[in-house]
């Protein structure tokens, strides 16, 4: 089976996913991807060796502050390589995936077409997006099937309607669990050890990793460093870069927040951090983080997301999902895992990296895919 699949850049933590798909004995896959979105973080890896890929000459149209890329001569490259299946990333490749369309009608009636989305975030109210959503459910009669970030999408679009189960596949998106997972077994430091190397005190320690944007919410871990009893005694590392530094940085320093450690974006050094911390907290939108921490067994607490966590995390187990995102919420999750013992704690490690080693890593999302593709092929519905 021929398979395309259409997507805006090439990601880092999309590259082992590529690699072992371009690498696959039972179909033949083909990976068409453009430039860089410009004031933005979605860009290519710099190595992608080893996927099967064409890049294409981009345009860009910025609507409602986004920009949105058109590849030119994507339908040429399409005809060329003649699939059976192709697989579209979401509304943000728009037009991506309305070239495939394009591209199915008029030159190839028997291609089937995969959808690849998440369909809504945890909390997000499509009822006040009617527009759009009329568009969508519109655009979705032209797909085969669709492959979904995670159950909870799936219970999002069977919520919506108009689409049969049989046609949903989940494909719970993670990030390079196997580069994770193998760093995990390999690190041999303790966490005193960890925290030494990074110049934190040597005590409990919840970190944030992402970008520093409004919508990620990283300024309640100086509101957290700020309440009374053991919560004024944790370390609060926050890594990562993004629009929010500065004033992150001049908030520290004026309320004289020793326990927050701004400490930009690490590279090298992530394992450490990883390894010095006992849980991550993801206080606004996150995904591709949760699968990466966990599989370093590092435990997760969560509000809304981008709806991974409904299969990643096991509630008290590889972390907590919080029914609301206030302060006293946050306090109340990262409290159950600062009570644990230390066997306690290696023990919910464990459970960690194991769910990620044994269920939820890049061969699934392999597996998933394929099953998608064969299934579509087969005319089953």
């Amino acid at each position: 089976m021929r398979v395309a699949i259409l997507q805006r850049v090439c990601t880092s933590y999309r590259v082992p996913l590529f690699k072992k798909l371009s690498n696959d004995k039972e179909i033949e896959f083909k990976l068409f991807i453009g430039e860089n979105i410009p004031e933005s973080k979605v860009k290519n890896a710099d190595d992608i060796c080893g996927i099967n890929y064409f890049k294409l000459k981009t345009k860009f149209v910025k609507l409602r502050g986004h920009y949105f890329p058109i590849h030119a001569d994507l339908i040429k490259e399409l005809k060329e390589y003649n699939p059976e299946v192709i697989i579209c990333e979401g509304e943000s490749n728009f037009f991506g995936y309305l070239q495939a369309i394009i591209y199915r009608i008029f030159y190839n009636r028997n291609v089937k077409l995969i959808h690849w989305c998440f369909i809504a975030l945890p909390g997000e109210d499509l009822s006040k997006k009617r527009m759009t959503a009329f568009l969508k459910s519109f655009f979705r009669n032209f797909f085969s099937g669709f492959l979904l970030y995670s159950s909870y999408s799936k219970r999002r679009l069977q919520k919506i309607g108009g689409v049969s189960d049989k046609k949903m596949f989940i494909a719970t998106n993670v990030g390079n669990t196997e580069k994770m997972t193998k760093a995990y077994r390999d690190f041999n430091f303790s966490k005193e050890e960890s925290r030494n190397q990074i110049g934190i005190n040597n005590r409990f320690t919840v970190l944030y990793l992402g970008t520093l944007d409004e919508n990620k919410r990283p300024e309640l871990l100086l509101k957290l460093a700020q309440e009374g009893d053991d919560f004024g005694t944790y370390n609060y590392v926050i890594a990562g870069d993004g629009p929010m530094f500065e004033y992150l940085e001049t908030r520290i320093k004026k309320l004289k927040l020793d326990n927050v450690y701004l400490v930009g974006k690490v590279n090298s050094e992530l394992y450490t951090y990883l390894n010095a911390t006992d849980v991550l907290i993801i206080p606004g939108r996150g995904g591709i983080v949760i699968s990466e921490a966990l599989a370093f067994g590092v435990p997760v607490v969560v509000y809304q997301a981008d709806g991974t966590e409904y299969d990643l995390i096991k509630q008290g187990e590889t972390g907590i999902i919080l029914e609301n995102g206030a302060i006293d919420d946050f306090k109340s999750g990262i409290q159950y895992f600062a009570k644990l013992s230390k066997v306690e704690l290696d023990h919910i490690s464990d459970s960690c990296h194991n769910l990620i080693l044994t269920q939820f890593n890049s061969q699934n999302m392999v597996d998933q895919i394929k099953n998608a593709v064969k299934t579509v092929c087969s005319n089953k519905f």
